[in-house]
């Protein structure tokens, strides 16, 4: 059966062949042998055609799962949203189990993984142990490479990991949201390629952070819902992490007493935006709690559609972004009427794209400078 692909120093993928809805990705170890009877899922995969991006990612809802390779190939089809004509094919993230990667830039139909080396974790008391619900482990080789990997739930008190190269970060979320991670040793850590290293870390009591994500508006103030917002702590990158806005567009992290620090950059679903100004405070020893108030993003455009199919129907719960220059700086999803609204800080659309499972459409539409109270816009979608 060969080894575990997480216990190679790297390994690759190979783009084989395609038909227009699904792709067909050989996965190996450095050694070229086949990884076979593994648990692999693709979460981006596009199709090109000459440089410009003629299909989109593979739906969520279609790899979360991870599939096996069954075949002696290392082979796995994944599907893709239709394609007319593609020249290459562009794999941005795998997984093998409950590890992610990135995949690091490699020639057409051929990518590669960075390095792996093993991050062995250890809980030196109980109290930790009880308390932590979610363990999250980072590593940053560049840009284009990034491993991941969650724990759910652990009930051990060690823990040995496979990530990819780099700096490692390491955060976590606690049944009661009172407490915070704390490292033996202060990091930041290096993971080294076949190298082992070892983090053992226990609990304390930390300050709740506290604030309302909001946007300016035409009417005012406008509480912005699922975005991630970074808090951190100046004296330790391994201390923080993105918390989530709800609804309401408020959010809450704990963190350790000294200097914190609100990243300028928000991520949403499909878009990066940035706050007005960087957020620093003090926190004394003794606080427990600490309210930001309002923070705020700049006055975002908000831009409103509806998708129909050939007949006049709604396409419900439908990917649409908005992109200027080729980058994404908005999205959104259909509600059940086919109706979307998204926000973007940008003033110079030049494109839209939509697409569901099996469907793709690309519109182009320009937003004005101008306009500051958006642009209706209807995607004239055909199903056929």
């Amino acid at each position: 059966m060969g080894m575990h692909p997480l216990q190679q120093p790297w390994y690759g993928a190979r783009i084989s062949r395609s038909t227009e809805n699904q792709t067909t990705a050989s996965f190996y170890a450095q050694n070229s042998q086949p990884l076979h009877s593994r648990f692999v899922g693709v979460s981006r995969l596009f199709a090109v055609h000459n440089g410009v991006t003629v299909a989109s990612e593979v739906p969520e809802e279609l790899w979360k799962d991870c599939r096996e390779i069954t075949d002696e190939s290392g082979e796995a089809e994944f599907p893709l949203a239709y394609t007319i004509e593609a020249t290459e094919f562009r794999l941005r993230s795998v997984r093998f189990g409950e590890q992610r990667f990135s995949i690091a830039e490699g020639g057409t139909n051929e990518f590669t993984v960075a390095e792996t080396g093993t991050v062995r974790l250890a809980i030196e008391d109980v109290v930790a142990l009880e308390s932590i619900k979610e363990l999250r482990l980072f590593s940053d080789a560049n840009a284009s490479v990034r491993g991941f990997h969650r724990l759910r739930n652990p009930q051990q008190r060690a823990f040995e990991i496979p990530m990819t190269t780099g700096i490692l970060e390491i955060t976590a979320s606690f049944h009661d949201d009172k407490y915070v991670l704390v490292p033996s040793e202060p990091g930041p850590w290096r993971v080294r390629p076949g190298e082992t290293t070892e983090v053992s870390f226990t609990t304390e009591l930390g300050c709740q952070i506290t604030g309302r994500l909001v946007s300016e508006t035409s009417d005012g103030l406008s509480p912005v819902a699922g975005a991630g917002v970074h808090v951190r702590h100046i004296e330790a990158v391994d201390r923080g992490g993105y918390v989530q806005t709800s609804e309401d567009g408020r959010f809450s992290a704990c963190v350790p007493e000294g200097s914190l620090e609100i990243g300028r950059t928000v991520f949403t679903p499909h878009a990066t935006l940035w706050l007005e100004e960087d957020i620093e405070r003090l926190i004394s020893p003794g606080d427990r709690h600490v309210d930001l108030g309002d923070v705020r993003l700049p006055q975002l455009l908000s831009v409103e559609g509806t998708i129909t199919d050939g007949n006049g129907k709604p396409l419900r719960f439908t990917a649409v972004s908005c992109s200027e220059a080729g980058h994404v700086v908005g999205g959104a999803r259909t509600n059940e009427h086919g109706e979307f609204t998204l926000l973007t800080q940008s003033r110079d659309i030049d494109q839209f794209s939509v697409w569901a499972r099996e469907m793709f459409g690309r519109f182009d539409a320009k937003v004005l400078s101008n306009d500051p109270l958006g642009l209706q816009v209807n995607f004239p979608w055909n199903s056929e």
